[in-house]
C-alpha cells in the first residue's frame, strides 16, 4: 500500500526514489511494482528520459475476499489523508 500511496502523489517517481523513501532496496521495489502491474492495480507508460509514469486504477477492487469491499481509490485516499494528518 505504501508504494501505491507514493505513486499516487507523484506518478513519475523513479523506482529508486520510491525505494529510498520507503527504506527498501531498488530490487524489492521493482518486484512490488511488477506485482502491482501484473495484478492490474497500476499501468505504466514510458515517458521521455527513460522514466515510467504510473497510473493507479482507482476503480480496481482488491482481489482477496476479505479485502474486496472498498475500491483501491478509496483505500489510497484514506492512507494518503491519514499521512497528511500525521505530518
Amino acid at each position: 500500500m505504501h508504494v501505491l500511496c507514493l505513486l499516487s502523489r507523484s506518478s513519475g517517481s523513479r523506482q529508486s526514489e520510491v525505494a529510498q523513501q520507503l527504506g527498501l532496496t531498488a530490487r524489492t521495489t521493482s518486484h512490488i511494482i511488477q506485482d502491482l502491474r501484473r495484478a492490474g492495480y497500476i499501468t505504466a507508460v514510458r515517458g521521455s528520459s527513460r522514466r515510467n509514469f504510473y497510473t493507479i486504477r482507482l476503480d480496481h477492487r482488491l482481489q482477496h475476499p476479505l479485502e474486496h469491499g472498498p475500491s483501491l481509490g478509496q483505500l489510497v485516499t484514506l492512507f494518503v489523508h491519514a499521512a497528511e494528518l500525521r505530518d
